[in-house]
């Protein structure tokens, strides 16, 4: 019985590893060579793998091309989110830092993640709310850590207005951290702001 559970989890982890690689595939063939080149015959090419393996896994390009935008947001979660922290500033400025270096790196993944949401969001409602929620679940982590660093009361209306700014000023960030090459400038800027936000908290 052992044997078969042990297989089942093996093929279980197999099918996910492929998932992924057919998910970074389509990130990075949409960032290479735009959307106009994003056909099953060409993501089977970048993968690797046939035609019948990539819709093994999944039922359409439609939903491979949805399932790598939600990947992606994955992926740029950093892993400091789960580590032990007393000082808010502290955490803000490693995570904004992390996801720097991520942006940095990723380049590649960011431009497909941006062309493929752009491309489908303009006729699919349900995608961008989708990804939308999305978002707003990994802000609300950033936001929970925060609470849980500060000792804040979440049922606090001038609390959330300032945690929901911070957010604001921090996608503003990201934003340009993607495009700019001035990433010590804007990291410094960052801690700045957080420290002026973070007075308001106390």
């Amino acid at each position: 019985m052992r044997r078969n559970i042990s297989k089942m989890d093996g093929r279980l982890s197999k099918g996910r590893e492929m998932r992924e690689k057919i998910l970074h595939a389509t990130l990075e063939l949409a960032g290479e060579k735009g959307i106009s080149f994003l056909s099953a015959r060409t993501l089977s090419e970048k993968a690797g793998i046939s035609k019948a393996n990539l819709f093994h896994h999944f039922k359409n390009m439609k939903e491979i091309k949805i399932e790598a935008c939600l990947y992606f947001l994955t992926i740029i979660k950093p892993p400091l989110l789960e580590l032990p922290y007393s000082d808010p500033r502290q955490y803000l400025i490693d995570l904004m830092n992390e996801i720097a270096t991520f942006l940095e790196i990723n380049s590649i993944l960011i431009k497909g993640y941006n062309i493929i949401c752009n491309n489908e969001g303009r006729t699919d409602i349900e995608f961008m709310k989708l990804i939308d929620k999305t978002v707003q679940s990994n802000k609300g982590v950033v936001k929970k850590r925060l609470r849980e660093i500060m000792d804040l009361d979440e049922n606090n209306p001038g609390t959330e207005e300032i945690l929901f700014c911070l957010d604001i000023i921090r996608e503003g960030y990201l934003v340009y951290l993607t495009d700019s090459f001035m990433k010590e400038e804007v990291l410094k800027s960052w801690g700045v702001v957080v420290g002026i936000m973070l007075e308001k908290l106390r």
